[in-house]
């Protein structure tokens, strides 16, 4: 619509003038983000760079508070030696017999331990016998001992009732739970607190560690653990410990001591607990017999519930000014090309892994970097994309001037071949009529007459020589890109045609050319039209500075596989420091000896073009005596 002072065009919704690849960017961030804080993918991504930076430096320090008491396969084979008695998980593997634990309470109620867990799959237990009468007698009448059970892993309350044996000695027996999803899953953070029905008593480790340390006290909740690797643990052979007690007794002294399976045992008919449990220190491959074993576990956090060196998380701030540096970094380094981005993004992350090790390690505290990894995604993809969009728009810029370039060659050449074509008609139109005069003075004109006639149809085919080199320029355009057809060319058959076009010039200064070749140079490969403006280029100019009387050589041979063409005259010669020079379009040497011969500066520069499409070279070489040598080398 008008309106006075001027006229508007109509207004339009302004978001249909927004960048449409910046919208769709933003829709597409905005989903993502959605789905990222909305399902477990963020908790899981937290979980993967967790373990990844436990793996890359895990605390390899031997345990200093407690020992393990391994049972392992072959213990178990040495101990029981009575099938009849032996009691067998779901595998039909052997469990270790209760007198063997019996005696084992024993040995180590005499010793300085601080606490002594015995950590057992329920199933393990019988329901009554001697041993395990003997076994309770044991653990009621010393304080430090404990019984673990491994039973149900479930996150509400465990109901299933004690073994009958227990019940007099309740408050020294506690359920081993880490609440998980599900049996195979890793490991990250332990429980304060599980269940007796629906009365909730402290975990076996916290148990263990009040035991050890009745300083100590716990709230609700979980702790997560600082995982050690496997091998970061003291670990005596149960079989071993029974054959020789008196070896290892001050091994235990001011230690707990837990007792326990270190190779897979099913906990019972009920569940798919295992005795082997995954963390972040034992890797990725997650299922039921990889991992460390749970008595290991316990063994890890009741040092961590001791030393009070269970994992911390970040200050929100921290990961704030993470998550700002790195993303920012990861969409500058987009500034100086994709090569350049991902060394840098590789190059970050590897160094914040690396850092956040070293933070693991030196202060017990884990930084979630999920938050971050997204950050650094997002903005990689848009700088990426920005960078993309400026580069293409750079890319149509350089094709629109090319383009424009190519238009205005087109235009220059056609222009060019046009008014040189009409030219040189006129020319020869002219050299006709000279021609005709000079043929009606050979009669009755003066040697004057005739000198004159001669000197203007010499310049006459110098100027059309001239028309002919820029005739010829256009050509050059044609070639770019484009392959040049060759053949096998007889230069006994393209010569001789060549030299009779030189036939006035050669009688105007008394001039004559030789052609000289060996046996074995009679064909080149070559393409004929652009090899005859080569030769004709390179003997009219031999003619041109030439001297007088004087003679032309052209010598063909044969050369490593190559035909070698050379034009060879006595004029000037040509200093070193033009010889790459006078190649070029429009170049002439200032050189009095030279400048008084008229010359375009196209013939040589044609001559390099044309010869370098055949896949050839052209030199210029010193001839001894004076004069230059032009060797072409097909």
């Amino acid at each position: 619509m008008t309106e006075s002072g001027g006229s508007r065009e109509p207004t339009r919704n302004r978001i249909f003038s927004r960048d449409p690849v910046v919208l769709t960017l933003v829709l597409v961030f905005f989903l993502v983000t959605i789905v990222f804080y909305s399902t477990e993918f963020r908790t899981s991504l937290n979980h993967y760079f967790f373990d990844l930076t436990v793996r890359l430096m895990p605390d390899r320090s031997p345990a200093a508070k407690t020992v393990v008491l391994g049972i392992d396969d072959e213990s178990i084979q040495l101990l029981e030696q009575d099938p009849l008695r032996v009691r067998r998980d779901t595998q039909k593997r052997p469990y270790l017999g209760t007198w063997a634990l019996v005696r084992a309470a024993g040995i180590l109620g005499n010793t300085n331990a601080r606490s002594i867990v015995f950590l057992m799959p329920e199933h393990a237990f019988p329901a009554s016998g001697i041993d395990m009468a003997e076994l309770v007698e044991y653990i009621r009448y010393d304080s430090r001992m404990l019984i673990g059970t491994i039973g149900f892993n479930q996150k509400y309350p465990n109901t299933s009732v004690l073994p009958k044996a227990f019940l007099s000695i309740a408050d020294q027996v506690s359920g081993y739970e880490t609440f998980r999803s599900r049996s195979s899953a890793v490991v990250r953070k332990l429980p304060l607190t599980s269940f007796r029905g629906t009365r909730e008593i402290l975990n076996l480790p916290a148990l263990a560690a009040k035991v050890a340390n009745p300083g100590v006290h716990f709230g609700g909740g979980s702790f997560t653990i600082n995982a050690k690797a496997p091998d970061a643990f003291v670990v005596i052979r149960f079989s071993d410990f029974i054959a020789d007690p008196q070896r290892y007794m001050d091994e235990f002294s001011d230690k707990v001591v837990v007792v326990g399976y270190t190779t897979p045992r099913d906990a019972g008919f009920q569940t798919t607990e295992l005795m082997t449990v995954n963390t972040p220190a034992t890797g990725f491959n997650i299922n039921n017999r990889n991992g460390i074993s749970q008595t290991l576990l316990i063994s890890n956090a009741i040092e961590n519930l001791l030393d009070g060196r269970g994992i911390k998380e970040a200050h929100g701030a921290w990961v704030v000014l993470q998550t700002i540096v790195v993303a920012a970094l990861c969409g500058i380094a987009w500034e100086w090309g994709s090569v350049f981005a991902a060394t840098v993004t590789c190059a970050v992350w590897v160094t914040l892994l690396g850092v956040l090790a070293l933070v693991y390690q030196w202060f017990n505290v884990t930084v979630p970097i999920a938050d971050t990894f997204l950050a650094s995604v997002l903005m990689s993809v848009f700088a990426a994309v920005r960078r993309l969009r400026i580069d293409l728009i750079a890319l149509a810029a350089i094709a629109a001037r090319k383009q424009a370039t190519e238009e205005i060659v087109a235009v220059q050449s056609r222009f060019l071949t046009g008014f040189a074509q009409w030219l040189q008609n006129a020319t020869n139109m002219v050299m006709s009529k000279t021609r005709a005069g000079r043929q009606e003075f050979e009669r009755t004109g003066s040697d004057a007459e005739r000198m004159l006639f001669d000197r203007a149809f010499l310049a006459g085919e110098d100027f059309s020589e001239y028309l002919e080199s820029v005739r010829q320029i256009p050509e050059i355009e044609s070639l770019r890109g484009s392959r040049v057809a060759l053949a096998d060319i007889d230069l006994e058959r393209i010569i001789p045609p060549i030299i009779r076009r030189f036939e006035a010039k050669l009688r105007a200064k008394g001039a004559e050319i030789r052609v000289t070749r060996a046996d074995q140079a009679k064909m080149a490969r070559a393409n004929a039209q652009l090899l005859d403006a080569v030769l004709y280029n390179l003997i009219s100019n031999a003619i041109k500075y030439g001297p007088q009387g004087g003679v032309v050589d052209i010598e063909i041979s044969a050369s490593a596989g190559r035909t070698v063409v050379r034009v060879c005259d006595r004029g000037p010669g040509v200093a070193d420091e033009f010889k790459d020079r006078i190649f070029e379009k429009f170049y002439r040497v200032r050189d009095d000896r030279m400048y008084q011969s008229k010359g375009s500066g196209l013939g040589l520069y044609l001559v390099r073009y044309f010869v370098e499409a055949m896949n050839g070279a052209v030199t210029v070489l010193d001839r001894d005596g004076g004069g230059s040598i032009f060797e072409v080398r097909l």
